[in-house]
């Protein structure tokens, strides 16, 4: 299991263009569930998402409003923190509280 932080990027623009302002933090320190994809389970996943490596499951809070929109950053230990573009999100339809999130990494 992992701790992440899901954050939303700032949709602050400066008069150039530039992006501005800090990220807001949706949730910190939530319990999840990381795996790198492979063999079969990439090719299932990139129907829905071209360029999922990684499917991460959580509970969370229908309130959050996840979306390809937002991002996962987390330490998966050596002091290196990882991020992960969330490409599709899955959840629980009844409760909205189970997600499951195909992910592929920031570079």
């Amino acid at each position: 299991r992992h701790r992440v932080t899901i954050k939303l990027p700032s949709t602050t623009v400066g008069d150039r263009g530039q992006k501005r302002g800090t990220d807001t933090v949706v949730a910190a320190d939530v319990p999840a569930s990381v795996e790198q994809l492979s063999g079969r389970e990439v090719e299932q996943a990139r129907q829905f998402y071209a360029l999922a490596t990684s499917r991460v499951m959580l509970f969370g809070d229908r309130g959050w409003g996840l979306s390809p929109e937002h991002y996962l950053t987390f330490d998966p230990g050596f002091g290196a923190e990882r991020t992960l573009n969330i490409g599709h999100v899955s959840s629980d339809r009844e409760l909205g509280v189970e997600y499951e999130l195909l992910c592929s990494e920031d570079k």
